[in-house]
């Protein structure tokens, strides 16, 4: 049988407590059960994709190792909540990770759109490679505002007379 990896990734102990594991768990099942998939979890706990922690010290870069030193099959699929799931770097970076899956001959499935990616689609479809790139554009931007926010929050907290207009 075909196995889906579920990708589950969040960032902070205050989504741990919230419903971001239910939520991605939920859609990975319902979507292995429709597929006639085995379903098996990758879970990055607390872990970054802004900075690509999730590539180089978390599951997601284990399971792409594994993947390109064939101990997971190459025609195994990988299922994302949201592209933004996979990644919120910059979009060249973002891009090239997307690219690195399909080139190794995963299937990404996106749950929220139920949407599913392959090398072959994406050269088929551009459009869809286009999609990929906004996706993990407005990720990043989303992740810099954040960023910004919790900067602007440690100066205010730092210096108690500093306010966004000194």
């Amino acid at each position: 049988m075909t196995q889906m990896y579920s990708y589950i990734r969040w960032s902070s102990d205050r989504q741990e407590l919230g419903t971001t594991l239910q939520r991605q768990m939920t859609g990975a099942k319902e979507f292995a059960i429709q597929q006639g998939l085995e379903l098996v979890e990758v879970i990055d706990a607390g872990v970054s994709a802004f900075k690509g922690q999730n590539t180089t010290d978390g599951k997601l870069g284990d399971f792409i190792a594994a993947v390109e030193a064939k101990a997971i099959p190459s025609d195994s699929w990988l299922y994302v909540e949201n592209l933004d799931r996979l990644t919120r770097q910059e979009v060249t970076t973002a891009q090239e990770l997307f690219l690195k899956l399909l080139r190794l001959g995963l299937t990404v499935v996106t749950g929220m759109d139920k949407r599913v990616y392959t090398n072959e689609s994406v050269n088929q479809n551009p459009t869809d490679l286009m999609l990929s790139i906004l996706l993990f554009s407005r990720a990043n931007e989303e992740s810099k505002t954040k960023q910004a926010r919790v900067d602007q929050r440690a100066k205010m907290t730092r210096f108690p007379g500093f306010s966004a207009s000194n």
